[in-house]
């Protein structure tokens, strides 16, 4: 009996343990939600696994890799210059959030634009990423990086270490960005600093 008592004692106040780290730790949204950390476009963003620096922001209408992609809205492309910390690691949640909380990717036209980067460590890395967006996206954009995809409902980026950077964008760069008829040659990541020179864009581009 005493045995049985000792037992049934041991059980409920393994339960009452379980409930108080339930209580006290959720495992709900917030156990798994990402770190965040904020910055603006020109400060370092110090990461678990590397630094990224948001270098500037460019509009174009056209980008040219293998050949000229051209933007269904207008493409902006974010310059960075990143340095990687530990074993070289694949980063590849790169997201441009609008005023309203909507997510866009990375454009997929053409052979444009990184759509990942493995930036090497201790070493200045610079890449261009590029988003086709609409209008209503410019405004109050912002940069969400991370090392995972967004993939399922934000299940790449669970404990993550992201960067949220406000790009700066007001109503009247938003406009000065929206009327951008400019061409850039895509480049690829690499120890070069990126040539942000504009191009001649394409022989039957539109006056």
């Amino acid at each position: 009996m005493r045995r049985f008592a000792g037992l049934a004692a041991a059980v409920i106040a393994a339960m009452a343990l379980g409930q108080l780290i339930t209580d006290k730790i959720p495992l709900g949204e917030g156990a798994i939600a990402p770190f965040v950390h904020e910055a603006k476009v020109g400060e370092k963003v110090d990461l678990r696994y590397a630094d990224v620096t948001v270098d500037g922001i460019r509009s174009a209408q056209y980008i040219e890799g293998a050949d000229f992609a051209v933007a269904g809205g207008k493409f902006l492309i974010v310059d960075l210059e990143i340095v990687g910390k530990g074993e070289p690691r694949l980063m590849q949640g790169f997201y441009i959030i609008d005023s309203k909380d909507r997510r866009y990717e990375l454009t997929t036209r053409g052979s444009s634009c990184s759509l990942n980067t493995t930036p090497p460590t201790g070493i200045r890395w610079h890449a261009m990423v590029c988003f086709d967006l609409p209008r209503q996206a410019l405004e109050g954009a912002r940069l969400n990086l991370s090392q995972g995809g967004y993939e399922v409902n934000g299940s790449g980026q669970r404990r993550d270490d992201m960067a949220m950077i406000d790009l700066g964008i007001d109503k009247p760069k938003a406009a000065k960005l929206w009327a951008s008829g400019l061409a850039y040659k895509s480049e690829f990541d690499g120890f070069l600093p990126l040539d942000k020179t504009p191009i001649d864009p394409p022989v039957d581009a539109a006056p």
